[in-house]
């Protein structure tokens, strides 16, 4: 029995706004989500992970993200080797972290 788990849970900020589109009647979203880490001793790392949504959560991170908005993903990290990014995250939830109105 395979016992191996893949879950990620990250909560950063939006370095652009998100873009969407549609696959065969299924809405995607797209964005870069940046996580910034500060250590104990100081040292600051910033990490910047591609992200895909889909369907009804797509449409609300249409409608309530862009660049520079907080939130929460939760998913799984995806491997594609026909992209120059070649490790992403496809989200299964999205916490809108912001306080703001619609766009």
């Amino acid at each position: 029995m395979n016992n191996d788990m893949n879950k990620v849970i990250l909560v950063g900020t939006l370095v652009s706004n998100p873009e969407s589109k549609d696959v065969n009647g299924l809405l995607l979203c797209n964005f870069t989500l940046e996580v910034v880490h500060e250590s104990q001793t100081g040292k600051v790392e910033i990490a910047k992970f591609p992200v895909t949504v889909f369907s009804g959560q797509a449409s609300g991170c249409m409608m309530y993200l862009k660049n520079g908005s907080r939130c929460m993903i939760e998913g799984r990290m995806v491997y594609n080797a026909k992209d120059e990014n070649l490790w992403s995250v496809r989200a299964s939830s999205v916490v809108f972290l912001d306080q703001k109105e619609s766009k």
